[in-house]
């Protein structure tokens, strides 16, 4: 059965938008243009499901939005904790000092 599939495709589709909405707004344009890149996949195999089955579009139409649904939802509960992985990452990376200016004073 191909519905579950699509189910679980439809909450993962949701997720990495969100995700991507978050690091579009943080800046971080590298990967953006990776989660974009995973978007397209799924939403080629979405497409490719549904002319596959022309005569069953109806229920893998509906299994797919019911996964988005779960999808928003439930990426809109872990917003929070996105967030506060992406300040995590954003002070790990912006603490390093440069060696030669570690015992430089500024006047």
């Amino acid at each position: 059965m191909i519905y579950p599939l699509l189910f679980l495709i439809g909450i993962l589709e949701e997720i990495i938008a969100i995700s991507y909405y978050r690091l579009a707004a943080k800046g971080y344009k590298v990967a953006c243009g990776l989660v974009s890149m995973v978007r397209v996949f799924l939403w080629a195999f979405v497409i490719q499901t549904i002319f596959q089955d022309l005569n069953n579009t109806f229920w893998i139409i509906f299994w797919y939005a019911i996964g988005s649904g779960c999808g928003d939802y439930i990426s809109l509960a872990l917003e929070p904790l996105v967030d506060k992985s992406i300040l995590h990452f954003k002070r790990k990376t912006t603490k390093r000092r440069r060696w030669y200016l570690i015992n430089e004073r500024k006047d």
